[in-house]
């Protein structure tokens, strides 16, 4: 693909960015080729001709805190950032990731190697924005679990069977001496009503007379053999 000028403008002052703070992260540890890499990349900022790479704009974007010339180990120990993070796009890429291992884990229990491609992978979802979210790096999945094709299947009792348990502790704080009654309801909650509880967020139970909410429990997953 091609890209703009703009964008390997941005390309560019990225990996700066990561390799500068890579190298004051790992001075410590590489205390020569930190420095190496500090002092060529600073010389590669102080050799950017004029123009819009050295704006004000462009110069804040490329700072990393470091001071030009100086050994990397003169520099501050470079500390999280919080306001450069994105939390939505972490979370998207958190749900890739647990496809990812969960894709080689089924293949290691198979004892099908990487190697082999495979036909189509099956991913359960029920929820649409989710879907449309993950549809974005089909092709990383693709290529990471050697797949030919992606299908996604909403109904999750095919594969997998919901289970709850009791969280006795927050059932506690709000129920007092009625926990034990709580607890014994939702060991027999089945996995309809557990796909429910996750669907709105609670589920009444009627032989209780109260709603037991997701906060109470702690829901797992278990596959479906064959």
């Amino acid at each position: 693909p091609k890209f703009t000028p703009g964008e390997v403008a941005n390309a560019h002052s990225t990996l700066w960015r990561v390799l500068s703070l890579f190298s004051r992260a790992v001075a410590p540890f590489l205390p020569f080729i930190s420095d190496h890499t500090h002092r060529s990349l600073e010389d590669l900022r102080s050799d950017e001709p004029l123009g819009e790479a050295r704006s004000s704009r462009n110069l804040q974007r490329w700072d990393s805190g470091a001071s030009p010339g100086i050994s990397v180990h003169l520099e501050r120990y470079p500390e999280p950032w919080d306001l450069k993070r994105d939390a939505e796009v972490e979370k998207k890429m958190k749900r890739v990731s647990d496809v990812l291992n969960l894709g080689r884990y089924l293949r290691d229990k198979l004892k099908i190697k990487l190697k082999t491609p495979l036909s189509r992978l099956i991913i359960v979802e029920s929820n649409l924005t989710t879907v449309d979210e993950m549809r974005a790096f089909e092709e990383v999945i693709k290529s990471e679990l050697n797949v030919k094709s992606i299908r996604y299947d909403p109904q999750t009792e095919r594969y997998v069977s919901l289970v709850a348990k009791p969280n006795c502790r927050v059932l506690n704080k709000r129920l007092g001496n009625r926990t034990d009654n709580a607890t014994f309801w939702t060991h027999g909650l089945t996995g309809p009503h557990v796909a429910e509880l996750l669907r709105l967020g609670k589920i009444w139970v009627p032989d209780f007379y109260d709603h037991i909410y997701i906060d109470e429990v702690t829901i797992t997953r278990r596959l479906r053999e064959g």
